[in-house]
């Protein structure tokens, strides 16, 4: 319940029982729970001038901010020797937002959520992109970060 409607609950209340008040907010004007900042309530007792104040603090969630790739960097190439293998272990890293609880990895559109900062993915030859984005408790995403791009080839040897 936000503030607003927690102190209007308590108008009605205090009015059927005789006593005067004045509400003060900070924060946004709107009618939803995500306001931030604190709402004293100042009631005082008609009858025996008994001031009582009531401050309810609602909190607001820090925003989110977009990861910082690492790990591979941009522009990095492998070439690779494939002789028994299906693909190449590529580790994907970025550093962590303050308030997030999971993270989205997207690498050429596909999109896979961990929890953690670090992933390994094998993959196979090719050009690849890749970005992340932080997503909170309440499952809001934060902004994604920059795309970074790399190629894994094979490595070719020359007959002589």
């Amino acid at each position: 319940m936000n503030a607003r409607r927690w102190w209007q609950g308590m108008v009605v209340g205090l009015v059927a029982v005789g006593v005067a008040f004045a509400a003060i907010g900070c924060g946004g004007g709107d009618d939803d729970d995500s306001d931030g900042g604190t709402t004293v309530v100042v009631v005082t007792n008609v009858v025996n001038g008994t001031t009582v104040v009531v401050t309810n603090v609602v909190e607001t969630p820090p925003a989110l901010v977009a990861p910082q790739l690492v790990s591979p960097v941009n522009g990095w190439e492998a070439n690779v020797l494939l002789l028994l293998g299906t693909g190449y272990d590529t580790t994907f890293e970025w550093t962590a937002v303050p308030g997030a609880v999971a993270y989205v990895l997207e690498v050429n559109g596909a999109e896979t959520v961990l929890t953690g900062t670090t992933v390994v993915q094998e993959l196979g030859y090719g050009e690849y992109e890749w970005r992340v984005w932080a997503r909170n408790a309440a499952g809001a995403n934060g902004p994604k970060s920059g795309k970074f791009s790399f190629k894994i080839s094979p490595l070719v040897f020359e007959a002589i």
